[in-house]
Protein backbone atom coordinates (compact mmCIF):
# COMPACT_ATOMS: atom_id res chain seq x y z
CA UNK A 1 0.00 0.00 0.00
CA UNK A 2 2.97 2.74 0.57
CA UNK A 3 4.12 1.45 -2.73
CA UNK A 4 0.99 2.38 -4.11
CA UNK A 5 0.85 5.78 -2.54
CA UNK A 6 4.72 6.62 -3.40
CA UNK A 7 3.61 5.49 -7.46
CA UNK A 8 0.34 7.49 -7.23
CA UNK A 9 2.34 10.69 -6.08
CA UNK A 10 4.73 10.52 -8.49
CA UNK A 11 2.27 9.67 -11.25
CA UNK A 12 0.03 13.06 -10.20
CA UNK A 13 3.68 14.97 -9.77
CA UNK A 14 3.75 14.02 -13.67
CA UNK A 15 0.27 15.44 -14.18
CA UNK A 16 -1.08 11.78 -15.60
CA UNK A 17 -1.52 8.32 -13.84
CA UNK A 18 -3.54 5.11 -15.23
CA UNK A 19 -6.94 4.54 -13.58
CA UNK A 20 -6.56 0.96 -15.28
CA UNK A 21 -4.61 -0.94 -17.63
CA UNK A 22 -5.73 0.82 -20.89
CA UNK A 23 -7.24 4.50 -20.16
CA UNK A 24 -5.71 7.27 -19.89
CA UNK A 25 -6.41 11.16 -18.50
CA UNK A 26 -4.74 14.23 -18.36
CA UNK A 27 -4.76 16.38 -15.09
CA UNK A 28 -4.23 20.17 -15.27
CA UNK A 29 -2.13 21.31 -12.36
CA UNK A 30 -3.52 24.65 -10.79
CA UNK A 31 -0.11 26.28 -10.20
CA UNK A 32 1.91 27.65 -13.47
CA UNK A 33 5.36 28.41 -13.08
CA UNK A 34 6.23 32.40 -14.18
CA UNK A 35 9.10 33.01 -16.46
CA UNK A 36 10.78 36.64 -14.71
CA UNK A 37 13.25 37.10 -17.34
CA UNK A 38 11.50 39.89 -19.54
CA UNK A 39 10.09 41.74 -16.85
CA UNK A 40 13.41 41.80 -14.89
CA UNK A 41 15.04 43.16 -18.92
CA UNK A 42 12.18 46.24 -18.90
CA UNK A 43 12.67 46.96 -15.59
CA UNK A 44 16.32 47.30 -15.84
CA UNK A 45 16.09 49.46 -19.12
CA UNK A 46 13.89 51.67 -17.52
CA UNK A 47 16.30 52.14 -14.43
CA UNK A 48 18.94 52.90 -17.28
CA UNK A 49 16.32 55.58 -18.73
CA UNK A 50 15.90 57.29 -16.09
CA UNK A 51 19.20 57.53 -14.82
CA UNK A 52 20.23 58.72 -18.47
CA UNK A 53 17.10 61.49 -17.64
CA UNK A 54 18.95 62.49 -14.45
CA UNK A 55 22.18 63.14 -15.83
CA UNK A 56 20.77 64.57 -18.67
CA UNK A 57 18.41 67.64 -15.86
CA UNK A 58 21.46 67.58 -13.78
CA UNK A 59 23.75 69.05 -16.81
CA UNK A 60 20.60 70.98 -17.92
CA UNK A 61 20.45 72.89 -14.70
CA UNK A 62 24.44 73.39 -14.34
CA UNK A 63 24.67 74.87 -17.66
CA UNK A 64 21.71 77.28 -17.19
CA UNK A 65 23.61 78.11 -13.92
CA UNK A 66 26.35 79.01 -16.07
CA UNK A 67 24.34 80.82 -18.74
CA UNK A 68 23.07 82.93 -15.99
CA UNK A 69 26.64 83.91 -14.73
CA UNK A 70 27.78 84.83 -18.42
CA UNK A 71 24.95 87.03 -18.84
CA UNK A 72 25.60 88.38 -15.18
CA UNK A 73 29.14 89.53 -16.64
CA UNK A 74 27.53 91.84 -19.14
CA UNK A 75 26.82 95.31 -19.36
CA UNK A 76 22.94 95.90 -18.80
CA UNK A 77 20.59 98.46 -16.55
CA UNK A 78 19.95 97.68 -13.16
CA UNK A 79 16.53 96.45 -13.60
CA UNK A 80 17.91 93.49 -15.90
CA UNK A 81 20.63 92.85 -13.58
CA UNK A 82 18.12 92.26 -10.09
CA UNK A 83 16.24 90.28 -11.96
CA UNK A 84 19.12 87.42 -13.74
CA UNK A 85 20.29 87.29 -9.72
CA UNK A 86 17.51 86.42 -8.25
CA UNK A 87 16.86 83.79 -11.04
CA UNK A 88 20.27 82.82 -10.56
CA UNK A 89 19.99 82.21 -6.93
CA UNK A 90 16.65 80.22 -7.59
CA UNK A 91 18.84 77.66 -10.51
CA UNK A 92 21.32 77.45 -7.15
CA UNK A 93 18.60 76.61 -5.16
CA UNK A 94 17.12 74.03 -7.92
CA UNK A 95 20.18 72.27 -8.46
CA UNK A 96 20.26 71.26 -4.36
CA UNK A 97 16.86 69.96 -4.03
CA UNK A 98 17.95 68.18 -7.18
CA UNK A 99 20.96 66.60 -5.61
CA UNK A 100 18.76 65.62 -2.26
CA UNK A 101 16.33 63.81 -4.09
CA UNK A 102 16.72 59.81 -5.10
CA UNK A 103 16.64 59.37 -9.66
CA UNK A 104 12.67 59.71 -9.55
CA UNK A 105 11.94 61.85 -7.30
CA UNK A 106 14.67 64.36 -8.83
CA UNK A 107 13.05 64.15 -12.89
CA UNK A 108 9.88 65.97 -11.41
CA UNK A 109 11.56 68.81 -10.95
CA UNK A 110 11.76 68.92 -14.77
CA UNK A 111 9.15 71.22 -15.03
CA UNK A 112 10.60 73.91 -12.32
CA UNK A 113 13.85 74.24 -14.89
CA UNK A 114 11.34 74.82 -17.78
CA UNK A 115 8.91 77.45 -15.73
CA UNK A 116 12.44 79.47 -14.49
CA UNK A 117 13.98 79.16 -18.27
CA UNK A 118 10.77 80.85 -19.87
CA UNK A 119 10.63 83.36 -17.22
CA UNK A 120 14.46 84.25 -18.15
CA UNK A 121 13.45 84.00 -22.29
CA UNK A 122 10.38 86.70 -21.77
CA UNK A 123 12.35 89.20 -20.00
CA UNK A 124 15.13 88.77 -22.05
CA UNK A 125 12.48 89.74 -24.81
CA UNK A 126 11.24 92.57 -22.97
CA UNK A 127 14.52 94.02 -22.22
CA UNK A 128 16.22 93.67 -26.00
CA UNK A 129 12.86 95.53 -26.87
CA UNK A 130 13.39 98.39 -23.89
CA UNK A 131 16.78 98.53 -25.33
CA UNK A 132 15.98 98.71 -28.53
CA UNK A 133 13.74 101.41 -27.93
CA UNK A 134 16.09 103.13 -26.00
CA UNK A 135 18.61 103.18 -28.75
CA UNK A 136 16.29 104.27 -31.50
CA UNK A 137 15.57 107.16 -28.67
CA UNK A 138 19.29 107.87 -28.72
CA UNK A 139 19.58 107.27 -31.79
CA UNK A 140 16.47 109.74 -33.07
CA UNK A 141 17.97 112.40 -30.75
CA UNK A 142 21.91 112.10 -32.29
CA UNK A 143 20.02 113.09 -35.64
CA UNK A 144 18.19 115.68 -34.57
CA UNK A 145 20.91 116.61 -33.01
CA UNK A 146 23.03 116.92 -36.50
CA UNK A 147 20.17 118.36 -38.59
CA UNK A 148 20.43 120.50 -36.18
CA UNK A 149 24.15 121.23 -36.22
CA UNK A 150 23.95 120.84 -39.82
CA UNK A 151 21.34 123.77 -40.26
CA UNK A 152 23.39 125.85 -38.01
CA UNK A 153 26.13 125.21 -40.38
CA UNK A 154 24.64 126.34 -43.24
CA UNK A 155 22.93 129.33 -41.49
CA UNK A 156 26.76 129.80 -41.33
CA UNK A 157 27.39 129.17 -44.86
CA UNK A 158 24.42 131.35 -45.95
CA UNK A 159 25.70 134.15 -43.57
CA UNK A 160 29.67 133.75 -44.63
CA UNK A 161 28.52 133.42 -48.54
CA UNK A 162 25.49 136.52 -48.42
CA UNK A 163 29.22 138.63 -46.66
CA UNK A 164 31.38 137.06 -49.61
CA UNK A 165 28.68 137.88 -52.07
CA UNK A 166 28.25 141.52 -51.06
CA UNK A 167 30.70 144.14 -50.17
CA UNK A 168 31.39 147.49 -50.42
CA UNK A 169 33.91 150.52 -51.41
CA UNK A 170 34.26 154.22 -51.24
CA UNK A 171 33.87 156.10 -54.87
CA UNK A 172 33.90 159.88 -55.71
CA UNK A 173 32.03 161.75 -58.85
CA UNK A 174 33.94 163.27 -61.73
CA UNK A 175 32.31 165.24 -64.07
CA UNK A 176 29.08 163.96 -66.12
CA UNK A 177 27.90 160.46 -64.62
CA UNK A 178 31.58 159.02 -63.83
CA UNK A 179 32.75 157.78 -60.60
CA UNK A 180 36.31 156.55 -59.81
CA UNK A 181 36.78 153.58 -57.07
CA UNK A 182 39.69 151.05 -56.91
CA UNK A 183 39.97 148.04 -59.18
CA UNK A 184 39.91 145.48 -56.00
CA UNK A 185 36.43 147.11 -54.60
CA UNK A 186 34.79 146.00 -58.55
CA UNK A 187 36.63 142.97 -58.88
CA UNK A 188 33.97 139.76 -59.66
CA UNK A 189 31.19 142.28 -59.13
CA UNK A 190 28.17 141.37 -61.34
CA UNK A 191 26.32 143.99 -59.84
CA UNK A 192 26.90 147.92 -58.63
CA UNK A 193 24.79 149.78 -57.05
CA UNK A 194 25.79 153.74 -55.67
CA UNK A 195 24.50 154.84 -52.52
CA UNK A 196 24.99 158.55 -51.19
CA UNK A 197 24.41 160.76 -54.42
CA UNK A 198 22.99 163.75 -52.57
CA UNK A 199 23.25 161.94 -48.87
CA UNK A 200 20.47 159.96 -49.84
CA UNK A 201 21.27 156.62 -49.01
CA UNK A 202 17.86 155.17 -49.47
CA UNK A 203 17.92 155.43 -53.23
CA UNK A 204 20.44 153.15 -55.61
CA UNK A 205 21.94 153.82 -58.77
CA UNK A 206 23.28 151.22 -61.24
CA UNK A 207 26.32 151.66 -62.32
CA UNK A 208 28.52 149.55 -64.52
CA UNK A 209 32.53 149.97 -65.46
CA UNK A 210 33.79 151.73 -68.38
CA UNK A 211 37.70 151.12 -67.53
CA UNK A 212 39.65 150.21 -65.40
CA UNK A 213 43.71 150.13 -64.73
CA UNK A 214 45.03 146.50 -62.86
CA UNK A 215 48.45 148.10 -62.47
CA UNK A 216 47.29 150.62 -60.84
CA UNK A 217 44.15 149.49 -59.05
CA UNK A 218 42.18 152.10 -60.25
CA UNK A 219 38.16 151.73 -62.32
CA UNK A 220 36.29 154.37 -63.73
CA UNK A 221 32.46 153.69 -63.51
CA UNK A 222 29.73 155.38 -65.37
CA UNK A 223 25.72 155.65 -63.63
CA UNK A 224 23.14 153.93 -66.40
CA UNK A 225 20.20 154.68 -64.02
CA UNK A 226 17.67 156.67 -65.99
CA UNK A 227 16.54 158.47 -62.77
CA UNK A 228 19.90 160.05 -62.08
CA UNK A 229 19.89 163.86 -62.54
CA UNK A 230 22.98 164.76 -62.76
CA UNK A 231 25.73 165.26 -59.73
CA UNK A 232 25.62 168.83 -59.95
CA UNK A 233 28.85 171.19 -60.07
CA UNK A 234 31.74 168.69 -58.68
CA UNK A 235 33.78 171.12 -55.43
CA UNK A 236 37.26 170.30 -56.01
CA UNK A 237 40.21 170.32 -58.33
CA UNK A 238 42.42 166.78 -59.58
CA UNK A 239 45.64 168.00 -59.02
CA UNK A 240 47.99 165.82 -60.74
CA UNK A 241 51.34 167.85 -59.51
CA UNK A 242 53.35 166.28 -57.54
CA UNK A 243 52.55 166.39 -52.79
CA UNK A 244 54.93 167.34 -50.58
CA UNK A 245 55.87 165.73 -48.17
CA UNK A 246 54.58 166.95 -44.57
CA UNK A 247 51.40 169.12 -46.49
CA UNK A 248 48.44 168.41 -44.68
CA UNK A 249 45.73 165.84 -46.07
CA UNK A 250 42.34 164.82 -45.19
CA UNK A 251 39.95 161.12 -46.23
CA UNK A 252 36.24 161.27 -46.63
CA UNK A 253 34.83 157.81 -46.94
CA UNK A 254 32.43 154.93 -45.68
CA UNK A 255 35.16 152.18 -44.08
CA UNK A 256 33.08 149.10 -42.17
CA UNK A 257 29.37 150.48 -42.97
CA UNK A 258 27.77 146.98 -41.13
CA UNK A 259 29.00 148.22 -37.92
CA UNK A 260 30.25 152.20 -38.12
CA UNK A 261 27.09 153.29 -40.12
CA UNK A 262 26.74 154.84 -43.58
CA UNK A 263 27.59 158.35 -42.17
CA UNK A 264 30.86 159.86 -43.89
CA UNK A 265 34.02 159.43 -41.91
CA UNK A 266 36.73 161.60 -41.65
CA UNK A 267 40.66 161.49 -40.77
CA UNK A 268 43.63 163.47 -41.07
CA UNK A 269 46.86 162.98 -41.53
CA UNK A 270 50.12 164.09 -44.01
CA UNK A 271 52.42 162.84 -46.85
CA UNK A 272 54.69 160.75 -45.12
CA UNK A 273 56.41 159.87 -48.36
CA UNK A 274 56.04 160.54 -52.37
CA UNK A 275 56.48 156.98 -53.04
CA UNK A 276 54.03 153.89 -51.47
CA UNK A 277 54.51 150.46 -50.65
CA UNK A 278 58.22 149.33 -51.29
CA UNK A 279 58.61 152.74 -53.02
CA UNK A 280 56.10 152.13 -55.58
CA UNK A 281 56.17 155.82 -57.16
CA UNK A 282 52.86 155.69 -58.29
CA UNK A 283 51.65 156.34 -54.37
CA UNK A 284 52.29 158.47 -51.66
CA UNK A 285 52.42 156.84 -48.21
CA UNK A 286 50.03 159.13 -45.81
CA UNK A 287 49.01 159.15 -42.46
CA UNK A 288 45.34 159.55 -42.10
CA UNK A 289 43.91 156.66 -40.41
CA UNK A 290 41.98 154.15 -42.63
CA UNK A 291 40.02 151.08 -42.59
CA UNK A 292 38.33 147.98 -44.72
CA UNK A 293 36.05 149.89 -46.61
CA UNK A 294 38.30 153.22 -47.44
CA UNK A 295 39.08 151.42 -50.40
CA UNK A 296 38.32 154.26 -53.61
CA UNK A 297 38.29 157.27 -51.23
CA UNK A 298 39.31 160.13 -52.28
CA UNK A 299 42.55 162.18 -50.59
CA UNK A 300 42.61 165.37 -50.41
CA UNK A 301 45.14 167.93 -49.61
CA UNK A 302 44.62 171.11 -47.06
CA UNK A 303 42.94 173.46 -50.06
CA UNK A 304 40.60 171.02 -50.69
CA UNK A 305 42.87 169.20 -53.97
CA UNK A 306 42.04 165.98 -55.31
CA UNK A 307 45.29 164.32 -54.34
CA UNK A 308 45.04 160.91 -54.52
CA UNK A 309 42.99 157.80 -54.66
CA UNK A 310 42.88 155.35 -51.50
CA UNK A 311 43.70 151.87 -52.46
CA UNK A 312 45.61 150.27 -49.75
CA UNK A 313 46.86 150.32 -45.69
CA UNK A 314 50.06 148.42 -44.49
CA UNK A 315 48.94 145.99 -41.80
CA UNK A 316 52.00 145.71 -40.30
CA UNK A 317 52.57 149.93 -39.33
CA UNK A 318 50.86 152.06 -37.46
CA UNK A 319 48.95 154.95 -39.57
CA UNK A 320 50.48 154.03 -43.03
CA UNK A 321 47.98 154.38 -46.13
CA UNK A 322 48.85 154.69 -49.67
CA UNK A 323 47.04 156.61 -52.38
CA UNK A 324 46.97 156.12 -56.15
CA UNK A 325 48.32 159.65 -57.46
CA UNK A 326 45.69 161.39 -59.16
CA UNK A 327 48.23 162.12 -62.53
CA UNK A 328 47.16 158.51 -63.02
CA UNK A 329 43.59 158.77 -62.43
CA UNK A 330 44.15 161.39 -65.42
CA UNK A 331 45.63 158.77 -67.79
CA UNK A 332 42.76 156.57 -67.17
CA UNK A 333 40.33 158.74 -68.03
CA UNK A 334 41.74 160.51 -71.31
CA UNK A 335 41.57 156.64 -72.63
CA UNK A 336 37.81 156.81 -72.79
CA UNK A 337 36.67 160.46 -72.68
CA UNK A 338 36.84 162.82 -75.68
CA UNK A 339 36.68 165.45 -73.50
CA UNK A 340 38.39 165.78 -69.70
CA UNK A 341 35.86 164.28 -66.95
CA UNK A 342 38.34 165.28 -64.14
CA UNK A 343 36.75 167.98 -62.27
CA UNK A 344 38.98 171.57 -62.28
CA UNK A 345 36.85 173.69 -60.22
CA UNK A 346 37.66 174.50 -56.43
CA UNK A 347 34.87 175.84 -54.35
CA UNK A 348 36.88 175.11 -50.82
CA UNK A 349 40.22 176.36 -50.91
CA UNK A 350 39.96 178.68 -48.46
CA UNK A 351 37.16 177.16 -46.25
CA UNK A 352 38.02 175.81 -43.27
CA UNK A 353 37.51 171.94 -42.77
CA UNK A 354 34.24 171.88 -41.15
CA UNK A 355 32.86 173.76 -44.38
CA UNK A 356 35.66 171.61 -46.62
CA UNK A 357 33.65 168.16 -45.88
CA UNK A 358 30.16 169.86 -45.52
CA UNK A 359 30.72 170.79 -49.66
CA UNK A 360 32.59 167.74 -50.72
CA UNK A 361 30.69 164.96 -48.80
CA UNK A 362 27.82 164.78 -50.71
CA UNK A 363 30.36 163.70 -54.06
CA UNK A 364 31.75 161.13 -51.81
CA UNK A 365 29.71 157.68 -52.29
CA UNK A 366 29.65 154.35 -51.45
CA UNK A 367 30.11 152.04 -53.86
CA UNK A 368 27.81 148.72 -53.29
CA UNK A 369 29.06 145.39 -55.14
CA UNK A 370 27.82 141.61 -55.63
CA UNK A 371 28.61 138.51 -56.99
CA UNK A 372 25.07 138.03 -58.14
CA UNK A 373 23.37 139.62 -60.99
CA UNK A 374 19.77 141.40 -60.65
CA UNK A 375 17.86 138.96 -62.01
CA UNK A 376 19.69 136.00 -59.25
CA UNK A 377 19.10 135.55 -55.53
CA UNK A 378 20.92 133.55 -52.71
CA UNK A 379 18.59 131.17 -51.69
CA UNK A 380 15.09 130.85 -50.52
CA UNK A 381 14.55 128.16 -47.25
CA UNK A 382 11.05 126.87 -47.06
CA UNK A 383 11.33 125.07 -43.78
CA UNK A 384 8.66 122.00 -43.34
CA UNK A 385 6.62 122.85 -46.26
CA UNK A 386 3.08 122.05 -46.92
CA UNK A 387 2.13 119.01 -48.72
CA UNK A 388 -1.36 118.37 -49.91
CA UNK A 389 -0.57 114.79 -50.44
CA UNK A 390 2.02 111.72 -49.99
CA UNK A 391 1.94 107.90 -50.17
CA UNK A 392 4.89 107.39 -47.30
CA UNK A 393 3.44 108.31 -44.10
CA UNK A 394 7.14 107.42 -42.50
CA UNK A 395 8.63 109.93 -44.64
CA UNK A 396 8.61 113.92 -44.07
CA UNK A 397 9.97 116.98 -46.20
CA UNK A 398 11.86 118.91 -43.60
CA UNK A 399 13.21 122.07 -45.89
CA UNK A 400 13.17 122.86 -49.81
CA UNK A 401 16.17 125.05 -50.39
CA UNK A 402 16.14 126.72 -53.71
CA UNK A 403 19.41 128.06 -54.67
CA UNK A 404 20.43 129.36 -58.82
CA UNK A 405 22.35 126.24 -58.96
CA UNK A 406 20.32 123.53 -57.15
CA UNK A 407 16.62 122.71 -55.73
CA UNK A 408 17.97 120.48 -52.80
CA UNK A 409 15.11 118.70 -50.04
CA UNK A 410 15.89 117.33 -46.97
CA UNK A 411 13.79 114.55 -46.13
CA UNK A 412 13.60 112.50 -42.56
CA UNK A 413 12.67 109.22 -42.59
CA UNK A 414 11.34 106.90 -39.57
CA UNK A 415 12.74 103.27 -40.73
CA UNK A 416 9.15 101.71 -38.69
CA UNK A 417 6.45 99.06 -40.40
CA UNK A 418 4.12 97.07 -39.18
CA UNK A 419 6.02 94.19 -39.46
CA UNK A 420 9.39 95.74 -38.41
CA UNK A 421 12.14 97.69 -40.33
CA UNK A 422 13.76 97.54 -43.50
CA UNK A 423 17.45 96.55 -43.40
CA UNK A 424 18.27 98.85 -46.00
CA UNK A 425 17.01 101.61 -48.13
CA UNK A 426 18.12 103.48 -51.33
CA UNK A 427 17.07 106.02 -53.80
CA UNK A 428 16.76 105.59 -57.93
CA UNK A 429 18.23 107.57 -60.07
CA UNK A 430 15.36 108.68 -61.84
CA UNK A 431 13.74 110.35 -58.95
CA UNK A 432 12.42 113.77 -60.53
CA UNK A 433 10.64 117.10 -59.17
CA UNK A 434 8.01 118.41 -61.60
CA UNK A 435 8.04 121.92 -62.05
CA UNK A 436 5.16 123.65 -64.24
CA UNK A 437 5.10 119.97 -66.25
CA UNK A 438 9.09 119.86 -66.19
CA UNK A 439 10.74 117.47 -64.89
CA UNK A 440 13.57 117.84 -63.63
CA UNK A 441 16.05 114.53 -62.25
CA UNK A 442 18.25 113.90 -59.60
CA UNK A 443 21.63 114.84 -59.65
CA UNK A 444 23.22 113.62 -56.66
CA UNK A 445 22.34 112.95 -53.05
CA UNK A 446 23.30 113.48 -49.49
CA UNK A 447 23.82 110.60 -46.67
CA UNK A 448 21.35 108.09 -48.77
CA UNK A 449 22.70 106.00 -51.32
CA UNK A 450 21.81 105.72 -54.93
CA UNK A 451 20.09 102.43 -56.23
CA UNK A 452 21.72 99.63 -56.80
CA UNK A 453 23.82 101.14 -53.81
CA UNK A 454 22.15 100.26 -50.69
CA UNK A 455 22.03 102.55 -47.58
CA UNK A 456 22.15 100.09 -44.69
CA UNK A 457 20.30 100.17 -41.59
CA UNK A 458 20.57 99.30 -37.43
CA UNK A 459 16.94 98.84 -36.32
CA UNK A 460 13.50 99.07 -36.96
CA UNK A 461 12.71 102.79 -35.51
CA UNK A 462 16.04 103.93 -36.52
CA UNK A 463 15.52 107.83 -38.34
CA UNK A 464 17.67 108.41 -41.37
CA UNK A 465 17.83 112.60 -42.43
CA UNK A 466 18.76 112.58 -46.09
CA UNK A 467 18.71 115.26 -49.45
CA UNK A 468 17.93 115.10 -52.85
CA UNK A 469 19.91 117.63 -54.75
CA UNK A 470 18.05 118.58 -58.48
CA UNK A 471 19.06 121.13 -61.00
CA UNK A 472 17.42 124.58 -60.18
CA UNK A 473 14.09 125.78 -61.21
CA UNK A 474 12.52 128.92 -62.08
CA UNK A 475 11.85 131.70 -59.11
CA UNK A 476 8.28 131.36 -59.80
CA UNK A 477 7.83 128.12 -59.15
CA UNK A 478 4.90 127.90 -56.41
CA UNK A 479 4.36 124.13 -55.76
CA UNK A 480 6.73 121.13 -57.25
CA UNK A 481 5.98 117.70 -56.78
CA UNK A 482 8.27 114.55 -55.50
CA UNK A 483 8.52 111.72 -57.13
CA UNK A 484 10.66 108.44 -57.43
CA UNK A 485 8.92 106.10 -59.71
CA UNK A 486 7.83 102.65 -60.49
CA UNK A 487 6.43 101.11 -57.01
CA UNK A 488 8.09 103.55 -54.64
CA UNK A 489 6.11 105.23 -52.18
CA UNK A 490 8.09 107.73 -51.92
CA UNK A 491 6.00 110.54 -53.82
CA UNK A 492 4.68 113.76 -52.00
CA UNK A 493 2.18 116.04 -54.53
CA UNK A 494 1.63 119.63 -54.49
CA UNK A 495 5.07 120.74 -52.11
CA UNK A 496 3.82 124.53 -51.38
CA UNK A 497 7.30 127.05 -52.10
CA UNK A 498 5.34 130.09 -51.66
Amino acid sequence: MKRCITILLACLIAGTYNVCAGTQITITSRYQPIDYSTYYEAMSKNVETAIKNYRKLENEISNFENELVSMLTKEMDAEMRDFLTAKHKQVCNLMSEFQEKDVYQALGLRTKLMKLKQEVNTEIINYNNRVAAHNAEVERKRQEEERLAREEAERIAKEEAERNANWSGTGFALRNKYIVTNYHVIEEARTIKILGINSDFRKEYSAKVCATDRSNDLALLEIVDDSFAGFGVVPYYAKTQMAEVGESVFVLGYPLTSTMGEEIKLTTGVISSRTGFQGDVSSYQFSAPIQPGNSGAPLFDNKGNLIGIVSAKHTGAENAGYAIKTSYLKQLTDCVATSGILPYNSHTANAPLTDKVKKIKNFVFIIKCSKKSEDEHLGAQITTPYVERKEDDMATINKVTITPTSTDIEIKWNNKTPNGGYKYCSIKKDTYILANGVKYFLTSASNIKIKPEQTEMDFAGQFLFFTLHFPPIPSDIATIDLIEPEESNWKFYGIKLK
